[in-house]
C-alpha cells in the first residue's frame, strides 16, 4: 500500500509511532503525554511493520554497550533497570556480575 492509500486510523497512528520514536524520551513518556495506551500504541507499531507501512531506520539501537566488572556482593543489593521501551527491571538480593549479566542478556533476547 502507498502512503498516499493509507487509511486515516492508519496515517494517525503512523504519526504517533513516528514521533513516539523521535522523541527524547521513553516511548511510554510519549503515550503518556498523549493520553494513549502504551499497549494500544505497540500494537499498532507492530500492525504498520507487518502491513509495511513503517520500517525503523536500520542504524538505531535500543542497546546501549555495557561493560560489567566482577564485583562481589557486599550485602542486599536494589537495582533498577530501566528500558527505553519503558519497562523497568527491578533486581534486590545478593547480585553479582553473572547474575546482572545473564538478567540483562535475558531481557535483551525477548526485545
Amino acid at each position: 500500500m502507498a502512503p498516499n492509500q493509507l487509511t486515516t486510523k492508519q496515517q494517525y497512528w503512523l504519526n504517533h509511532v513516528k514521533a513516539a520514536e523521535d522523541s527524547a524520551g521513553t516511548i511510554a513518556e510519549y503515550a503518556s503525554r498523549h493520553n494513549l495506551r502504551l499497549k494500544t500504541l505497540y500494537q499498532w507499531k507492530s500492525k504498520l511493520i507487518k502491513l509495511g507501512l513503517y520500517e525503523r531506520e536500520a542504524s538505531q539501537s535500543d542497546f546501549l554497550p555495557v561493560r560489567i566488572q566482577s564485583v562481589e556482593p557486599v550485602g542486599n543489593v536494589d537495582c533498577t533497570i530501566h528500558l527505553t521501551n519503558g519497562d523497568r527491571v527491578e533486581l534486590t538480593g545478593k547480585l553479582d556480575s553473572q547474575v546482572i549479566g545473564s538478567i540483562i542478556t535475558s531481557v535483551g533476547l525477548r526485545q
